[in-house]
């Protein structure tokens, strides 16, 4: 019962492990002195536990969403390829990795507080709007430059 799908199947919104059906019945008629004691003990360390741990599960799909949408966006753009050239020239990796993956939590914060603060503002129909007419604001502006041959290469 208590291994599979959370919250366990039989188990209504508010309601304690006590309470979940079939859950103590095996421990209920025991002729140990004591047990009920030791079941009520035990289920109160349960449903404090319940409690401590039910947000962490109801924000274990958002984490893993933004972890997996940020990991494949990061994926082979200019701050990884920089990492791996710094990483491939110095001697010492750790420090690299410190650096840039302190520079991306920086990054990280100052965007979701940027995010929430705009979003008190204006409506997530017209944030998707802007961040999408500045991808393809930022893509006609790359391809206007490769078209005219202008680079991005500095000469010494």
């Amino acid at each position: 019962m208590l291994s599979g799908s959370y919250p366990p199947s039989g188990c209504q919104p508010n309601q304690t492990w006590a309470q979940i059906p079939g859950l103590h019945s095996s421990l209920q008629g025991s002729h140990r002195p004591g047990i009920l004691k030791e079941q009520r003990f035990l289920s109160g360390v349960i449903d404090r536990l319940t409690a401590l741990l039910a947000p962490l599960m109801a924000a274990l799909p958002w984490i893993g969403l933004t972890f997996a949408t940020v990991f494949v966006a990061e994926m082979g753009d200019k701050t990884q390829l920089a990492t791996v050239l710094m990483s491939a020239q110095g001697k010492a990796p750790w420090r690299i990795f410190l650096g840039s993956a302190s520079a991306l939590v920086v990054a990280s914060l100052v965007s979701v507080v940027l995010g929430e603060g705009l979003s008190a503002v204006l409506p997530p129909a017209v944030l998707e709007l802007a961040a999408g007419s500045g991808f393809v604001g930022i893509g006609l502006w790359v391809l206007w430059r490769q078209w005219r041959g202008e680079s991005d290469d500095v000469e010494a």
